[in-house]
């Protein structure tokens, strides 16, 4: 499927940049894909990587979407 595949590419991606700025946005992206699979275990371990890997100024609409994902059935 397309979002495994996404999935897969973004994982790859962590693992050769650990360490980049980026991580936290990698981990949304993840997390995102993980909603679009009804995936909310996944989504929600991915999402708070990224809250907790994001600059303060992302916390704030991270922590909304931790949120959003938590209330999905």
């Amino acid at each position: 499927e397309r979002l495994d595949l996404a999935i897969e590419a973004f994982q790859t991606a962590l693992k050769a940049k650990p360490n980049s700025s980026d991580v936290y946005r990698i981990n949304e992206q993840i997390a995102r894909l993980y909603v679009q699979k009804n995936d909310k275990e996944n989504a929600l371990i991915y999402a708070n990587q990224a809250y907790e890997k994001a600059p303060e100024a992302h916390k704030e609409r991270l922590s909304t979407f931790i949120q959003q994902i938590q209330q999905l059935p």
